[in-house]
């Protein structure tokens, strides 16, 4: 069991997360309740960006040990990338002793109650936010994607390019701005941000994916596919990746090819709209009418439902 773990372990440093799970996993049927391996088999989905797949075996870290911070904190996080505000506030909060002195668990906490409509966490946390973060360049990372998630992107630029100033070598902080040009339709400035992040951080699987996105909107459908094909290599399960392979395949007629992708992307991400709707096209011109009605359909049922929370958000509780 020790043998298989260890190389688990020698395989996550190498950030070889498909690897490391398949050694993980063969320790695990020798030591089935031992809690370090279930927090490792979690941390290989984690890096993935699965969250879904991760949480199950944080919650079972916890469960052996109630006091594993470590495990809190990741179950914390995996509820919040997967937009289950209130559990991921349930989770984060007990860890404020230990964490509330850290500006991105603060920012983490503040956003998950807000959503979670928890007012006195919320305030509690942006609060201590302030008094921690100040001027500090990661305060300002966590204000710019404060501004970009709610498309307030002229603010989010200012703020990525203050925490830049402040410090260049900054994780992340040049993926940002990359995201803000480029949905501000600044490709060549968004490009050379990515490529920046990636000298930094050369094994961060999104940078090549939105890399890809440029390329492909640009009109460089080879570059594209080499950014995608990279990002797929670093992270097998990335769905925008192979959303915008599928794109390609489907532009240049290659439709089996573009089902192919299109459907691995479907089955990452099933409530995207955009993903069903493109494989819908991609069935249809392939002469597949009935699989193409039923992803249309999909698309449609998930933007009637966006629209629908949408409204509700908009309307407030009604009494």
């Amino acid at each position: 069991m020790g043998a298989y773990a260890d190389l688990g372990v020698i395989a996550m440093r190498r950030r070889q997360w498909t690897a490391a799970r398949r050694w993980l996993r063969r320790a695990e049927r020798l030591a089935p309740q031992l809690p370090g391996l279930k927090l490792n088999l979690g941390l290989t989905y984690y890096q993935q960006g699965r969250y879904r797949l991760a949480a199950p075996y944080f919650s079972a870290v916890l469960s052996a040990q109630r006091g594993n911070l470590q495990a809190r904190y990741l179950l914390g996080l995996c509820q919040f990338f997967t937009a289950r505000y209130a559990a991921a506030a349930r989770d984060l909060a007990p860890l404020w002793p230990q964490e509330s002195h850290q500006i991105g668990y603060l920012y983490i906490l503040a956003v998950a109650a807000g959503n979670a409509h928890q007012t006195a966490l919320r305030n509690r946390a942006a609060k201590q936010l302030l008094a921690v973060g100040k001027s500090t360049p990661e305060f300002r990372l966590w204000m710019g994607r404060a501004f970009l998630n709610k498309q307030e992107y002229p603010l989010a630029l200012k703020a990525f390019r203050s925490a830049a100033a402040a410090n260049p070598n900054m994780p992340m902080v040049h993926f940002n701005l990359g995201v803000v040009y480029q949905r501000m339709h600044k490709f060549a400035r968004a490009r050379r941000q990515f490529l920046a992040d990636i000298a930094l951080e050369p094994t961060i699987p999104y940078n090549y994916s939105h890399l890809g996105e440029i390329y492909f909107d640009t009109g460089h459908p080879h570059q594209a596919r080499r950014a995608f094909l990279h990002a797929l290599r670093l992270a097998p399960n990335l769905a925008a990746a192979d959303f915008g392979l599928g794109q390609i395949e489907l532009q240049t007629r290659r439709y089996p090819q573009a089902i192919t992708y299109l459907r691995r992307a479907a089955g990452l991400k099933p409530e995207s709209a955009s993903v069903h709707a493109l494989l819908g096209q991609a069935y249809l011109r392939s002469g597949h009418r009935r699989q193409a009605q039923a992803e249309f359909a999909a698309s449609t049922r998930i933007r009637q439902a966006n629209a629908a929370k949408l409204q509700r958000e908009i309307s407030g509780p009604r009494h």
